[in-house]
């Protein structure tokens, strides 16, 4: 018998960690949206409101991207707090697309 038993006091309970583990990698969504800007930039040698249109999805994914997922799994996408990363990618994203808009034809 263990000397805790025998002085009448109950052992301690186990802790289990059930801390969630990362299902998304941490460079995961960045990668996603950088890979799409760089094909954007790809676009833009081919015709120019293409490679705009292209951009300002790519800003959108990350809009999305921030908007859907928590601060954890977002990974390098979190640079201030949610509020303000998607108020400036909204605003980035919008002003591409009128950007797309307003800019004449060559």
């Amino acid at each position: 018998m263990s000397s805790s038993a025998r002085s009448g006091q109950a052992s301690e309970p186990t802790l289990v960690d059930f801390r969630r583990k990362r299902v998304v990698p941490k460079y995961l969504p960045l990668t996603l949206v950088v890979a799409g800007a760089a094909v954007s930039l790809g676009l833009l040698l081919v015709d120019f409101r293409l490679g705009v249109v292209g951009l300002a999805a790519s800003v959108l994914v990350a809009f999305i991207l921030r908007m859907v997922m928590s601060d954890s799994d977002a990974g390098l996408l979190v640079v201030r707090s949610s509020r303000v990363d998607l108020v400036i990618l909204a605003v980035l994203a919008s002003s591409l697309l009128v950007l797309a808009v307003i800019v004449p034809a060559p």
